[in-house]
C-alpha cells in the first residue's frame, strides 16, 4: 500500500526544512519511504522548500499546497537543521535535514496519538 496520502495530506497545511551548507534559496526533496506502525512502503512524495519573500521563514510547498510557514528549531549555522510546524486542527510535523542530504520527518496526526508517519528521503539545494 502506498503511503503518499499519509505524507501529502497533512503537508498541505504544514511545512518545514533547511540546511546550512546548501543553497540559501531553497531545496527540492523526495521521500522514497513512508513508515507507520504496520510497516514501511514506497512513497513518491516530492516537496519544494523556499525562503519566504516576506520574512525569514521557510515556505513548504507541495503540488497540492500553496505553502505554509515553518519554524526553525536550530540556528542557521548548525550542521543539522531541525524544523517544526504545528496546526492544532491537523498535525505536527518535525523535519530533520542532515548535511549529506538525508532528510527525515515525523508527522504526528492530531486525530490519534498513535497515528505517526515517518518519512525518509533526500534533499538537494536549489538556487
Amino acid at each position: 500500500m502506498r503511503r503518499t496520502a499519509l505524507i501529502i495530506a497533512p503537508m498541505i497545511v504544514l511545512g518545514l526544512l533547511a540546511a546550512p551548507a546548501w543553497a540559501e534559496d531553497g531545496f527540492q526533496c523526495r521521500f522514497d519511504v513512508a513508515c507507520v506502525a504496520g510497516g514501511c512502503d514506497p512513497s513518491d512524495a516530492e516537496i519544494e522548500i523556499a525562503r519566504s519573500e516576506n520574512s525569514d521563514a521557510w515556505i513548504f510547498l507541495t503540488a497540492e499546497s500553496g505553502g505554509a510557514e515553518a519554524r526553525a528549531l536550530s540556528d542557521p549555522g548548525d550542521e543539522v537543521q531541525v524544523f517544526v510546524l504545528h496546526d492544532p486542527a491537523f498535525s505536527t510535523i518535525m523535519m530533520t535535514l542532515y548535511p549529506n542530504g538525508r532528510a527525515v520527518y515525523s508527522n504526528h496526526n492530531v486525530s490519534s496519538a498513535t497515528d505517526v508517519t515517518t518519512g525518509y528521503g533526500f534533499c538537494e539545494g536549489i538556487s
